[in-house]
């Protein structure tokens, strides 16, 4: 009966440290869950818009003799443990737009039709937040901004009498140059590998020729949209 007493009072003796290290071991297990470094795959898709010379509407010209004004990507992230990370990505684009009233564009409405290719390489900073099996943050928020290397073609429908675009094109001009991509946006760990989310995102570009044309009257163009992201976390 004594032993059975000394062994029962051993370990009551030893739990309190038996609970203390478990929990300690939680917590680092919890700290490398909510530090580790994370790579994933990025695609995203949205609606984008060229803000350049032409004064009507764009959002007129988005479904104008095809589908316009959107933006489509592929590229890689980076996460490091302290929040901050990278991101480089390659998109393609479609802008369009039109002038209806003539301004200052040789005595005709002008119109264009751009083809756009983008590299880029962002800096990020992300927030997370939230929790999920006592040790996941799902959430994040994060900033960025960075450098761009851009290319456009550009189209330009012809025009009758009445100013109505037609289904040709007269010309093209090929333009390349810089832009400056900023915004924020937000993500959702789905689960242990997909992500999805949706940015905010502008540029502002270094050269007035997104659209095939520049005036002195104007600034340099500027590109502005929504993406919807998804994710496929490689590590």
């Amino acid at each position: 009966m004594k032993k059975i007493l000394f062994i029962i009072l051993f370990f009551l003796i030893l739990l309190p440290d038996l609970g203390a290290q478990r929990r300690r071991g939680f917590m680092s297990l919890r700290n490398r869950t909510f530090n580790r470094a994370t790579g994933s795959i990025i695609a995203s898709v949205g609606p984008s818009f060229c803000i350049g010379d032409p004064y009507a509407s764009i959002f007129k010209e988005t479904f104008n003799n095809g589908v316009h004004n959107y933006n489509a990507s592929l590229g890689f992230r980076h996460w490091f443990p302290n929040n901050f990370g990278y991101k480089g990505t390659f998109t393609y684009a479609n802008y369009a737009g039109s002038d209806k009233v003539d301004k200052f564009h040789g005595g005709l409405p002008y119109s264009y039709v751009s083809n756009y290719f983008e590299a880029s390489i962002r800096a990020e900073y992300a927030i997370k937040f939230g929790s999920r099996w006592g040790r996941i943050p799902p959430f994040a928020v994060y900033g960025f901004i960075g450098g761009a290397y851009l290319n456009s073609i550009v189209k330009f429908p012809q025009f009758d009498n009445n100013g109505v675009s037609m289904n040709s094109a007269t010309g093209s001009r090929y333009n390349s140059g810089f832009a400056i991509p900023f915004g924020v946006g937000y993500q959702y760990e789905y689960n242990k590998y997909i992500t999805i989310g949706a940015e905010l995102m502008a540029k502002y570009s270094l050269t007035d020729f997104i659209d095939g044309y520049s005036s002195s009257k104007t600034s340099n163009d500027l590109i502005y949209g929504v993406s919807f992201t998804i994710g496929y976390k490689i590590f």
